[in-house]
C-alpha cells in the first residue's frame, strides 16, 4: 500500500525500521503538530524546543528509568513512562525498546489494543525473538506508569 506522506520505509534489521517522512506533506498537513510524542532518549527532555508544536492535551511516551517529576510542558496532559530499555534487555536480550514502547503507547493512549500488537508481531517474528517481543510489549502495556495533569 502506497503512503504518499512517506518517502522511504526500509527494514534495517529484524527489529527496526527507518521511516523518512515527506517534508512537503509535513508542511501541508501540519504533521509537525503531533498529538503524541514517543521519546526514546530521556536526555532529549533538556532540549527547550522538544515540545514545540505539541497540540494541547498532548501525550508523551517516555523511555525513562526514573519517574517524571513536574509537567515538562504546558501542552502535555498525559505521560506514560516506562524503562523500556531495561525491559528489552531482560526480555529480548538486546537494547531494542521498540516493542515495549508500543505496548506503553497502547496503554497510555488507548488508540491500539494489545491483542493487535501481538498479532502484528506474529507476522514478523518467530521463535525466541517472537516470544521475547510479545513479553516486552505486554510488559510495556502493563507496567507503564501513566501520569495525568489538568
Amino acid at each position: 500500500m502506497e503512503q504518499p506522506w512517506i518517502d522511504e520505509a526500509s527494514r534495517m534489521n529484524p527489529y527496526t525500521y527507518n521511516i523518512t517522512m515527506n517534508a512537503d506533506t509535513g508542511r501541508k498537513t501540519q504533521v509537525y503538530n503531533p498529538d503524541c510524542m514517543v521519546v526514546l532518549d530521556p536526555t532529549l527532555l533538556s532540549i527547550s524546543t522538544l515540545f514545540s508544536g505539541l497540540r494541547p492535551d498532548g501525550i508523551l511516551i517516555l523511555n525513562y528509568g526514573k519517574s517524571l517529576g513536574e509537567q515538562p510542558d504546558g501542552n502535555l496532559k498525559l505521560a506514560g513512562v516506562i524503562d523500556a530499555t531495561r525491559i528489552a534487555i531482560e526480555e529480548i536480550g538486546r537494547d531494542i525498546p521498540n516493542t515495549c514502547l508500543v505496548g506503553a503507547f497502547a496503554a497510555a493512549t488507548r488508540w491500539l489494543k494489545l491483542e493487535s500488537i501481538v498479532a502484528v508481531l506474529k507476522d514478523y517474528f518467530v521463535g525466541d525473538i517472537l516470544d521475547g517481543s510479545i513479553r516486552s510489549a505486554e510488559r510495556g502495556f502493563h507496567e507503564v506508569y501513566i501520569r495525568e495533569w489538568q
